[in-house]
């Protein structure tokens, strides 16, 4: 394992679940926590919690079950933002993902291969928010008055 690396978010995790100490439903502790804990950089530890899920999701017996817990954190989210255009998106978005995700799910026997398809997920994810977050910015221009020179 390398010092300072997502391996050791991931060995910390797990070092904190096989004896119990954590608990499915249970919240990881805060980001900073976790960090001073395990002697990483927060950075690092946001590079490990995509591996965690990927490592945790290939222990699983039945990877399938995680698929439902995933369309569901996902709508939990919406509904948490009080939006329901948002809501009806992710709706839309599970519908249409939904054989794609569930393939996902079918490959966590190989962590390998399921690791690959987090990243994806997530840089597919990151890539998403980019553009919106652009969107939102070139919105906002539009609206400002213009002010008379």
């Amino acid at each position: 394992m390398i010092e300072g690396s997502a391996d050791q978010v991931v060995a910390h995790v797990r070092s904190l679940i096989e004896p119990g100490a954590l608990r499915p439903g249970d919240r990881l502790p805060a980001e900073r926590d976790l960090a001073s804990r395990i002697g990483v950089s927060r950075p690092t530890v946001r590079a490990g919690l995509p591996a965690l899920a990927t490592s945790l999701l290939a222990l699983m017996d039945a990877p399938q079950a995680f698929l439902v817990h995933d369309v569901g954190f996902h709508r939990a989210v919406a509904a948490s933002a009080g939006n329901p255009i948002l809501a009806a998106l992710i709706e839309m978005v599970s519908a249409l993902y939904y054989d794609r995700r569930r393939q996902t799910a079918a490959r966590a026997r190989d962590p390998d291969r399921a690791r690959r398809a987090m990243a994806d997920h997530l840089t597919e994810a990151r890539r998403y928010q980019a553009q919106e977050a652009a969107r939102a910015r070139e919105l906002r221009r539009r609206r400002r008055p213009r002010t008379a020179s």
